[in-house]
């Protein structure tokens, strides 16, 4: 008999339900009690000195104020604290004017990501706000979505970064503990307008440079502006605009004030070399390299008439590096073959070129009434200057030229 009660005397103390297990759940529910009630009188005080309102964020600075949490170890967009006493601590809005105090037991918080986008408008580019906490332990790293990382230091509890999206998609932020808690956060855009401004560049019958700017279907309705004078003055789009010097065009689309979509075309158009910069931190261009036209043969009136070449065409989106100088060549247009009292072949036109991407120049046109041989083009029906038909004193080739684009949003 007395075996028997000291194995239950044992058990009773030892045993998973013992006396010291169950003192000490009853003290921490008591204690837990206690917080609760502490929080709840802070909360009522505070909605009677603002006759009966009261924010997440003034809770919060109240229960710092009177030594309940602190700000390190406070969460005000997630509304959770821990305590002194390092309880973990969520304070919910009912949505009818009164807030719940739910106190959980001591141990570590959850970590915490939040990704939210700028607008819902259709536009160029998404620019995500990226925020995350984790109380008390603190962030080691956020990974963005193109697998890029930041690093933290070791007391970082709280972050906000920002992460711009350029193309439709699915984006996933990763977020990870000191305690290598880890959180995913999967957002999907789809306002993006990912059509790009197309401007191009050619050259009339008559020689003269012009460039047509092609807007994206889906930005219609928007305000469609350009610029002949670096973005100084702004005018609305009317058709073609004609370009008699080395210059640029900047093209642009607004909504409701905000900038949509810019494209910026710098044109070379007098034979000649150049140098080229990316000053800007971009590196993703188009260009577009026009080799000259050939000349045409000279001849009498009456005769066969055969035409120079058209010069080669080259449109390309590039890689370049910022900060580095490319060298830029314009072709000149081919000679024509003139008449003294016989009849002379016409000159091949000049190649043209941006760094290593070249067009060559058309070939010119001979008496014996065979046309120059066209460049070669990458985009076909398309060439760069044109050669013309021979005639009693031939006709010179276009000049060739090249152009860099590159859009900013």
């Amino acid at each position: 008999m007395l075996l028997i009660l000291a194995g239950i005397t044992l058990n009773s103390i030892m045993g998973n339900n013992n006396l010291f297990n169950t003192s000490d759940i009853a003290v921490s529910e008591y204690n837990k009690k206690q917080i609760q009630e502490k929080i709840e009188l802070n909360i009522l005080g505070l909605m009677l000195k603002n006759k009966g309102n009261a924010t997440i964020d003034e809770i919060i600075e109240e229960l710092i104020e009177t030594g309940i949490t602190t700000e390190e170890t406070s969460d005000r967009e997630g509304g959770t604290i821990i305590t002194e006493e390092g309880y973990f601590v969520e304070i919910v809005n009912q949505n009818n004017g009164k807030w719940e105090v739910i106190v959980g037991e001591k141990g570590k918080p959850n970590i915490r990501l939040n990704c939210i986008t700028d607008t819902e408008e259709l536009t160029g580019k998404v620019e995500v706000q990226i925020t995350g906490k984790l109380l008390n332990i603190g962030i080691k790293q956020l990974i963005f979505p193109d697998g890029t990382s930041k690093e933290y230091t070791e007391n970082t509890i709280n972050i906000k970064e920002y992460y711009n999206i350029y193309k439709n998609g699915d984006y996933t932020f990763t977020l990870i503990g000191n305690d290598n808690q880890k959180i995913e956060k999967k957002i999907s855009v789809e306002n993006i307008l990912e059509e790009k401004i197309d401007i191009t560049v050619t050259r009339n019958d008559e020689s003269v440079i012009e460039a047509t700017i092609t807007w994206p279907d889906k930005a219609k309705d928007f305000k469609k502006e350009i610029s002949t004078d670096e973005g100084l003055t702004w005018n609305q789009y009317e058709g073609v605009v004609q370009i008699n010097q080395n210059s640029s065009i900047i093209a642009r689309i607004s909504n409701n004030g905000k900038l949509v979509k810019q494209q910026t075309l710098i044109a070379y158009i007098t034979s000649g070399s150049y140098k080229f910069t990316m000053e800007k931190d971009l590196n993703e261009i188009t260009i577009v390299v026009a080799g000259a036209g050939g000349g045409s043969a000279s001849g009498t009136y009456g005769s066969p008439r055969s035409r120079g070449g058209y010069g080669g065409y080259y449109k390309d989106d590039i890689t370049i590096e910022t900060g580095i100088e490319y060298n830029i060549t314009v072709g000149k247009g081919g000679y024509r073959g003139y008449y003294y009292g016989h009849r002379n072949n016409g000159r091949a036109g000049g190649s043209s070129a941006f760094g290593s991407y070249s067009a060559s120049g058309g070939g010119g046109a001979t008496t014996s009434n065979v046309s120059g041989k066209d460049g070669a083009t990458n985009v076909p029906g398309v060439y760069g200057g044109k050669g013309f038909l021979s005639g009693d004193y031939g006709s010179y080739g276009q000049d060739g030229w090249v152009t860099v684009s590159y859009e900013e949003v």
